[in-house]
């Protein structure tokens, strides 16, 4: 399995890399392999995109979701693990 990272860009807490199931190339507008990434936004929490490579240097603001938007119970539940996690990561 790929490693991954997360980082927060233009208030985008976003997370990159990893392994994911999807096998097709997508291309920005740049004409490059765009990246795929996950949001923990409230709003959007765990829903994967597609963006462009280069967004930290020249951003051509290629986006495009891979996921469906998840139920507002889903959305629920994600949130209130994600903040489960936060804290137990704080007490180590």
């Amino acid at each position: 399995m790929s490693s991954s990272s997360s980082s927060v860009v233009g208030g985008r807490n976003i997370q990159h890399g990893g392994s994911f199931e999807y096998n097709g190339d997508v291309f920005c507008y740049c004409g490059e392999k765009s990246q795929m990434w996950t949001t923990w936004k409230t709003e959007n929490i765990s829903r994967r995109f597609f963006g462009c490579p280069n967004f930290k240097v020249v951003d051509c603001g290629f986006f495009k979701w891979h996921d469906a938007e998840l139920s507002e119970r889903a959305k629920i539940v994600l949130h209130e693990m994600k903040k489960e996690n936060d804290v137990l990561k704080r007490k180590i």
